[in-house]
């Protein structure tokens, strides 16, 4: 595993619309920066307030929300996280980790959270803590030559499709290749990989003709793949809201995760961040930003 501290910079993206711009720029130059919340710092764990340190178990091959980029790690989850340190008087210190490994190395406790890389499901929040930061809606990623013949959902009929092991997606897939078989088509070959990269190095390769991923995801692949990926986008496949996943042995993490961002989100960085992105799509409400939705009252 390769790990990445706080020491990175993170570069301004020119993708800004010009009401994002002014945003970001409002935050970043004519707004003082986040100050700690002694409130919300007395919520984390007394193991994190001595060490002053959040470990972060995830990939980093799930761009736009977490990448690396000439060896420095960018995204949309790890400016949040960054702009939430001051915040929190904390460094989150992320670990490059294959995805089969990220949900366990958090239940042992090995690892404090994930984040970039999971959507809420009422599974995961009886395992691990959830805290919702945005919502999420799906589609696929195309090879161009198989553009034209696939539009819809049950296009992907009979065809080789690629996607990550465990992600909340393959249960979307499964779904829909049912659906298949139940009209009298061929169900989805359904092609498993251990990370988004492999599975993009495959869909790239021809192994598969499509790919799914998320809002974000969607448009970074298309106008990042020299015109190999084109993006459909599926209005029925309004998935789980993204989350961070925090272990249940810190107690106290996630509420303060929740309240630093909704902090964000009132100060207008947390539009600005996802717009950068081009996740403008899926900014929520602030009281929409919390922990365990199927408990929380």
């Amino acid at each position: 595993m390769r790990k990445y501290d706080s020491a990175f910079a993170m570069k301004s993206a020119a993708r800004l619309s010009l009401m994002s711009l002014g945003v970001a720029l409002f935050v970043g130059f004519g707004a003082q920066a986040a100050q700690p919340n002694k409130e919300i710092i007395a919520m984390l764990p007394s193991s994190i307030k001595e060490t002053g340190i959040v470990k972060v178990a995830t990939p980093m091959q799930v761009p736009p929300n977490i990448f690396l980029e000439n060896g420095v790690l960018k995204g949309e989850a790890v400016d949040l996280v960054r702009a939430i340190e001051p915040i929190l008087n904390v460094k989150f210190e992320f670990d490059d980790m294959q995805w089969p490994g990220v949900i366990p190395g958090i239940q042992s406790g090995n690892y404090d959270m994930s984040i970039g890389v999971m959507s809420y499901t009422p599974d995961r929040e009886a395992i691990m803590d959830m805290v919702v930061y945005r919502s999420n809606v799906s589609g696929v990623l195309v090879l161009k030559d198989h553009a034209a013949e696939i539009q819809v959902p049950s296009d992907l009929c009979g065809k080789p499709v690629a996607t990550v092991q465990a992600a909340a997606l393959l249960k979307q897939l499964e779904l829909e290749s049912k659906k298949c078989e139940a009209d009298g088509a061929s169900a989805i070959n359904i092609k498993t990989y251990p990370s988004t990269g492999m599975a993009m190095v495959a869909l790239k390769g021809g192994s598969a003709v499509a790919y799914p991923a998320s809002t974000g995801e969607l448009a970074y692949g298309e106008s990042t793949s020299a015109g190999v990926l084109v993006r459909r986008n599926f209005s029925n496949w309004v998935g789980n809201p993204q989350a961070v996943a925090v272990s249940k042995s810190t107690p106290g993490l996630a509420d303060a995760i929740a309240l630093a961002f909704r902090e964000l989100h009132a100060s207008g960085e947390y539009q600005a961040i996802l717009a950068k992105y081009g996740l403008d799509a899926n900014i929520i409400k602030k009281e929409e930003m919390r922990v365990n939705p199927s408990t929380a009252k």
